[in-house]
């Protein structure tokens, strides 16, 4: 009896995007068609984790369609992020506990990049959810995970598609980036539903940033000169912010750092690509989604499991090959 050939599947970074990796996974456990590995980075880490650990393609759904995306995003006062990833952390640690790499059902590879020596940083030893933690952290975005010798950030960076983590590992491999943008005119789009998810979460932000605010000004650490004092008072200010719509643009700066971060990682990723030749590419098309619309989840995850149907017969003809 010959022995049964391994697959990899690498999952690449895109925060909400990534959620389509649900329906990739659901339509090769539909066929019968095994992972043997996984490689991911930022949201590849989060349901790469899970996965290995022991969560299906169903129990995955039923996860990430029950939680309160909008509390993960735990704003902080800007200094090196605007968000700190500690529940995001947490999150990962109650769904699968302590579990270190060594006890995945599944073996797992997650990247980070340490800034301070310019490297990648390959975890597949050790506690996972902190691992995920430090392959999340988008520049600008979460505050980096700080180690005695590290400063590590977001492993897309470097290695948006981390397929060459699983070339020497398993027999061929399946790589998932995304389609962000239409590419031709033959793609007929209509017009994207809006988020409330979005709106819900500037609130968030706005709210989070005057609590600080508040703070700053109840401990007396935040004074105008004598002459503005009463016509500026920032107690007023803050007062009559509060009480105002929140701007459309209340989260250009994530969007700011998300796009040139997205620009890079892009760039990379489709070079990389060119290097690291995987055996299946799939590429969902996200046309109708933002990279923060946690929201359209069930969007995300149709337009994976199409993406992978596509890949299907390519797939089973490769298996088929293999087998001979």
């Amino acid at each position: 009896m010959k022995k049964r050939r391994k697959i990899g599947l690498a999952i690449g970074g895109g925060a909400a995007y990534g959620l389509s990796a649900i329906g990739v996974l659901k339509v090769l456990e539909d066929n019968n068609i095994p992972v043997d590995a996984i490689a991911g980075t930022s949201i590849g880490a989060v349901i790469g984790a899970l996965y290995a650990a022991g969560y299906d393609a169903d129990s995955l759904k039923k996860e990430v369609s029950s939680v309160e995306w909008k509390e993960l995003l735990d704003f902080v006062l800007p200094e090196k992020g605007l968000v700190s990833g500690k529940k995001i952390e947490q999150f990962v640690r109650d769904l699968i506990g302590n579990k270190k790499f060594e006890d995945l059902k599944i073996p797992l590879f997650l990247t980070a990049v340490d800034v301070k020596k310019e490297r990648l940083i390959i975890f597949n030893k050790g506690d996972v959810a902190s691992a995920v933690r430090a392959s999340i952290a988008i520049p600008g975005v979460f505050t980096p995970v700080e180690t005695k010798d590290m400063t590590l950030v977001d492993g897309g960076i470097l290695d948006p598609i981390p397929v060459d983590l699983l070339k020497d590992k398993v027999d061929f491999t399946i790589a998932l980036y995304y389609q962000k943008n239409p590419t031709s005119r033959v793609y007929k789009i209509s017009k994207p539903r809006k988020s409330k998810f979005l709106q819900s979460l500037k609130s968030n932000f706005l709210e989070t940033e005057f609590n600080y605010l508040e703070q700053l000004l109840k401990k007396g650490k935040l004074r105008l000169p004598f002459p503005f004092r009463w016509v500026l008072s920032p107690n007023y200010i803050y007062k009559w912010v509060k009480k105002q719509d929140i701007p459309a643009s209340s989260l250009k700066i994530l969007e700011v750092a998300k796009k040139a971060h997205v620009m890079m990682t892009d760039q990379i990723a489709y070079l990389k690509l060119e290097i690291d030749k995987p055996d299946i590419l799939v590429l969902p098309k996200l046309f109708h989604m933002n990279w923060l619309e946690f929201d359209k989840q069930d969007y995300a995850r149709h337009q994976g499991e199409l993406a992978m149907q596509n890949k299907l017969p390519e797939l089973k003809k490769l298996l088929r090959k293999r087998k001979r």
